[in-house]
């Protein structure tokens, strides 16, 4: 399989590459990339219990937000789906050196491929 990851997608990918690394034939990061053993994504984000919601749009840069109009962000809104807190903020572990072994492409969006 090949597994895509977009921004915090990207530290998802890589753990479950670390742990079927057999199993992928390359992870593909957009505007992201691994993240290490013992890492957190985001403990910054505000919880609602056990999840977190999609943020307040001032959460996000003006420059993120380019085209969202108010129809854009409704249905955004609607189809968005609360993130169980720990993926968030649990340090991930890493353990098996295979992940190594598989390929990987970034898209540069947003960010200089330096």
């Amino acid at each position: 399989m090949v597994l895509v990851g977009h921004s915090a997608g990207g530290a998802i990918i890589y753990g479950a590459i670390d742990q079927r690394p057999n199993h992928v034939l390359r992870g593909i990061y957009v505007d992201s990339g691994p993240l290490g053993d013992g890492g957190v994504i985001n403990a910054e984000l505000p919880a609602e219990g056990d999840e977190i919601p999609l943020p307040a749009w001032d959460v996000f840069e003006d420059a993120d937000l380019v085209d969202l109009d108010d129809s854009l962000r409704e249905a955004f809104i609607r189809r968005a789906i609360p993130e169980p807190l720990g993926v968030a903020t649990d340090q991930q572990r890493l353990a098996d050196e295979g992940r190594f072994r598989v390929p990987a492409t970034v898209i540069c969006c947003e960010f200089t491929s330096e």
